[in-house]
């Protein structure tokens, strides 16, 4: 099955990203240990994406797009300031409806 790109409108200002290094560790005793890379895709980032004042099919297009993923595929996403796509996983968004706009927020994790 072909990976999906989501298409989105320029997320919202303040895009925290999460770095958390895959290493293995093993403890010799006496203090010394050693540490090594988990593979070789070790530094994946976690971001919280949110995008603000979106009409309401705008946030419904983001959000029918995450749920036909189910959590279980990956797609194709851009990061602002960036000029490629990367590969994600949402396993948790919110959808805040409002009177007249959508806010939506999504964590997004980085496949390798």
């Amino acid at each position: 099955m072909a990976i999906l790109t989501l298409e989105t409108p320029p997320a919202s200002s303040g895009l925290p990203k999460a770095m958390k290094p895959r290493v293995l560790g093993a403890g010799f005793g006496d203090g010394y240990g050693s540490l090594t890379p988990d593979g070789i895709n070790t530094m994946l980032m976690t971001l919280e994406v949110s995008w603000k004042d979106l009409t309401f099919a705008e946030a419904d297009a983001i959000d029918d797009f995450l749920q036909a993923r189910k959590g279980t595929e990956y797609f194709y996403w851009m990061k602002p300031r960036e000029v490629a796509l990367r590969k994600w996983r949402c396993l948790e968004w919110t959808v805040t409806d409002n009177q007249t706009l959508s806010d939506v927020t999504a964590k997004f994790e980085e496949q390798p």
